[in-house]
């Protein structure tokens, strides 16, 4: 699990926080897997630093490599980008996508943005007061929403960010 606060340990290293899920291994196997998780992260070069000494992306990956280092079956990732700047969480929205493609892990990620669901997902599910409206691909739940809420809410994300634009542009 993949915690909006990165829910790292500040006393520990990149390396020992990566590592804390693999007690049950040996040392060596230990040794192994963080490096191979840190190197996937593109964060090798800071196994040992501590997390007050890297940015938040690198919080953000490290954090990803942790959940990831045990082999979980399935990933839950709980708002994971929602800590980072627009830019970053952009960044790392496609970089998490990358690496869950590239270690063949099934993840499951709860967000309020749809931008990143739409970046990262193979399925979206929408979800009102409980229950869910419409489980499709992004293709599907823009272009053949299953109900006028659906399409709607698609739609109301998608003026906003137009909107958001057109203000940026006025104030150039």
């Amino acid at each position: 699990m993949m915690f909006q606060d990165y829910a790292l340990f500040p006393h520990l290293t990149v390396s020992q926080n990566v590592a804390f899920g693999l007690r049950r291994q040996t040392r060596e196997a230990q040794r192994q897997r963080v490096a191979e998780m840190l190197d996937l992260v593109g964060l090798g070069h800071v196994a040992h630093s501590y997390p007050h000494e890297i940015s938040g992306g690198q919080q953000q990956r490290v954090a990803l490599a942790r959940a990831l280092a045990p082999s979980p079956e399935l990933l839950l990732l709980d708002e994971p980008f929602s800590n980072l700047d627009v830019d970053t969480r952009e960044r790392l929205a496609f970089e998490v996508r990358e690496i869950l493609t590239a270690t063949g892990h099934t993840a499951i990620l709860v967000t309020h943005n749809q931008a990143e669901a739409f970046a990262i997902a193979d399925q979206i599910g929408i979800m009102a007061q409980g229950e869910l409206m419409q489980w499709d691909s992004p293709y599907n739940l823009r272009h053949a929403p299953a109900s006028d809420f659906v399409r709607d809410y698609i739609r109301r994300e998608t003026l906003q960010a137009q909107r958001e634009a057109a203000y940026s542009r006025g104030r150039e």
